[in-house]
């Protein structure tokens, strides 16, 4: 298993597939291994086997079937982080205020005496929000908490870094002085999607391409009922960058730095300002 791996993180040839399309137990893993934690990105090397990145930063592999792969006698696939720092982290950075009152309230109710230091949106519309002391807590869109995000293995096993090629920047964050990304590059043992750490506007370099957590799109493909809810709640503001995710959501920014997330039929899952 291990000699399989290595030629998973060695394939010189390395596709990016949406999560629906992946063998249906690579799903059936991650959700009765991981869950709440889902996946994030799906690096497939052809004929070999797959490389899956949780929303945690663990990195799980498995052979061309889906079935998985034991790595360094770990089952539980603890180690497998992608690189050192926030493994949890990896995302858009939201401001402060843009937190539920849920999330600030469970907080202040269950972690007296912390601040708030940082909080991600992932494309998923999850929110992982790091405290003063440095923990991190992992939330629903809609304030639920889910729980804290741990590594009880460390940094240890699992560790193959490089960088088969780009996958396109991270042009879905705040660009100048708005909210950038959060480590916004870093995108398992295949390496980065990007790592500009900011976008433009009006999708500028990524209209219709590849960028990290899924495909910039064009505006005018976006669910009539995702642009009549953009038209009625935010009248004066324009849609910057949208994106399609690799779980089929779609991720949208404002251009006040509003970053809005709908499912795949065009109903709300998260939205910044509001």
């Amino acid at each position: 298993e291990e000699l399989l791996i290595g030629q998973i993180t060695a394939s010189e040839t390395i596709e990016l597939v949406e999560v629906d399309n992946v063998p249906q137990p690579i799903n059936n893993y991650v959700k009765d291994w991981h869950a709440p934690i889902g996946i994030e990105l799906v690096y497939y090397a052809p004929n070999i086997g797959y490389e899956v990145m949780l929303e945690n930063g663990f990195c799980i592999f498995f052979d061309n079937d889906g079935h998985h792969l034991n790595h360094g006698g770990m089952h539980d696939d603890g180690g497998n982080h992608h690189n050192s720092g926030y493994y949890c982290m990896t995302g858009d950075t939201l401001d402060i205020d843009a937190l539920p009152l849920d999330i600030v309230n469970y907080i202040n109710d269950n972690y007296p005496g912390e601040g708030i230091q940082t909080v991600i949106l992932k494309p998923s519309g999850k929110l992982f929000v790091e405290l003063d002391s440095g923990l991190i807590l992992f939330f629903h869109p809609d304030g639920e908490f889910l729980q804290e995000c741990e590594f009880p293995h460390g940094q240890g096993d699992g560790m193959h870094q490089h960088d088969h090629m780009d996958f396109g920047d991270n042009s879905w964050h705040c660009g100048g002085g708005g909210m950038g990304g959060h480590q916004g590059g870093a995108g398992g043992q295949h390496g980065g999607m990007g790592g500009n750490g900011g976008g433009g506007n009006n999708n500028q370099g990524n209209e219709e391409g590849p960028c990290w957590g899924g495909t910039g799109i064009s505006i005018n493909d976006l669910p009539q009922l995702i642009q009549d809810y953009v038209e009625t709640n935010y009248p004066d503001e324009t849609i910057e960058f949208a994106m399609q995710t690799f779980n089929s959501n779609y991720f949208l920014r404002l251009s006040d730095c509003i970053r809005i997330v709908f499912d795949e039929d065009g109903n709300l899952i998260f939205d910044s300002g509001n």
